[in-house]
């Protein structure tokens, strides 16, 4: 293990096992050097490491030390785009990845809601309702609200997390495609619709055609954008609404 790897193990170490929280600065270059015994290009290669990662953050000028980050699906996300960008994960698989995800989200936020975790869904929904006389943009960042709310609903953390990365990545990638294709007011409504109808199978805890919907959703949505071989094979994940 080179130095700067183990300076970057032992404050990863530091930071998953507790002794640093988010928020919590490292110390200074100077005292990270003497506290490892290593060189001030070492502690810097190591840092640079760690913030490129999205551990930590350190600001040019700031005398104090870096930055412990909180944890965030961005750092997947960035990960994720990388593996596509370099052709090791096809947006279709991303979207597979996605249907299976989402899907089982929103059955369990079905089936096991509560008055408050529900609430929080409907008002999200009603944002995207009034964002849609905004702006496309403004609608856009509300739908994304939206699918986190129905995330958080399920009860599941990683639920949450890898829904986000992964529609982060997605949206990345799509973006200037979706834009470009259609009427935005036409597909904002269509939107709309399809949202407003798997909110309903949540409210009447109908997991099953909950999950449908949102499978549905992500094929039509996505795919007249995808290869016809991408297409056929998200298509199998798709579940009969009842």
């Amino acid at each position: 293990m080179r130095a700067y790897e183990s300076v970057v193990a032992q404050i990863e170490s530091a930071v998953f096992g507790g002794q640093l929280v988010p928020g919590d600065r490292l110390p200074s270059e100077r005292d990270l050097m003497a506290q490892f015994g290593v060189s001030r290009g070492t502690v810097r290669e190591a840092l640079r490491v760690l913030e490129s990662g999205g551990l930590i953050r350190s600001r040019p000028g700031d005398p104090g030390g870096a930055t412990v980050q909180p944890n965030s699906s961005a750092r997947l996300a960035k990960a994720l785009t990388t593996f596509v960008k370099l052709g090791q994960i096809g947006v279709g698989e991303l979207i597979e990845f996605r249907m299976v995800v989402e899907g089982s989200a929103v059955r369990l936020a079905a089936e096991l809601h509560d008055d408050a975790s529900l609430a929080s869904v409907e008002e999200a929904f009603a944002e995207m309702e009034r964002a849609a006389e905004v702006s496309y943009d403004a609608f856009s960042a509300a739908d994304v609200a939206f699918h986190l709310a129905v995330a958080s609903c399920s009860g599941n953390s990683l639920f949450s997390a890898c829904s986000e990365f992964a529609r982060d990545t997605v949206l990345e990638l799509t973006t200037e495609n979706l834009r470009e294709s259609g009427d935005p007011s036409e597909r904002i409504q269509e939107t709309l619709r399809r949202h407003g109808a798997y909110l309903q199978a949540i409210r009447d805890r109908d997991g099953r055609t909950a999950e449908a919907l949102a499978r549905q959703d992500l094929v039509d949505y996505y795919g007249p954008h995808l290869a016809p071989e991408e297409r056929a094979r998200i298509e199998l994940l798709l579940l009969p609404v009842s």
